[in-house]
């Protein structure tokens, strides 16, 4: 897929699918592709991939700038896979021109159980979180509201044995 997708001075740029808790409040010895299923929608987020080769520097952990290849200079810029400057947020890492994902998606497992999002976002603090520390401490999760099982069938596809999980009780 990169190599069809990423050509000269572009970024592959891979929406996120922020899956919900689905109602989970414990861990559980399941697969989290087949545990949490439910998301709230793609997300206009991205992450970037590009040539090292093309990369000028970064804005975030989610963006870059990328050489300009149409008017032979270096410059700010981000683009997707159509190769032109897309609509994106000043830091770079949301695609407001682009919102549904034109390649592929990252399934992004960040909510597995309210005790878990309490640690992360009150004690130990997420990266988001550093800065303003209390901007998620004491929200509540959310279980998610679209049903999406593609990663799950896709691991099932490439690891038969994971299909035992099929008739596990999830107690979580």
């Amino acid at each position: 897929m990169v190599k069809e997708y990423l050509v000269d001075g572009s970024s592959l740029a891979l929406h996120w699918k922020v899956m919900g808790t689905a109602d989970r409040t414990q861990y559980s010895p399941i697969p989290v592709t087949k545990r949490f299923q439910l998301h709230n929608g793609t997300q206009n987020q991205v992450k970037m991939i590009a040539r090292p080769e093309d990369v000028v520097g970064f804005e975030t952990p989610h963006s870059i700038h990328l050489k300009d290849y149409v008017n032979n200079e270096t410059c700010r810029g981000w683009r997707d896979t159509s190769r032109t400057f897309g609509n994106f947020s000043d830091r770079g890492n949301k695609n407001f021109a682009r919102p549904e994902p034109q390649v592929a998606a990252v399934f992004h497992y960040r909510l597995k159980s309210q005790r878990e999002f309490v640690w992360k976002s009150c004690v130990r603090l997420r990266w988001g979180t550093l800065l303003h520390p209390n901007s998620t401490c004491g929200l509540e999760t959310w279980s998610g509201t679209d049903f999406e099982d593609t990663a799950w069938q896709i691991l099932k596809t490439r690891i038969p044995r994971y299909a035992v999980f099929d008739d596990w009780p999830d107690y979580g």
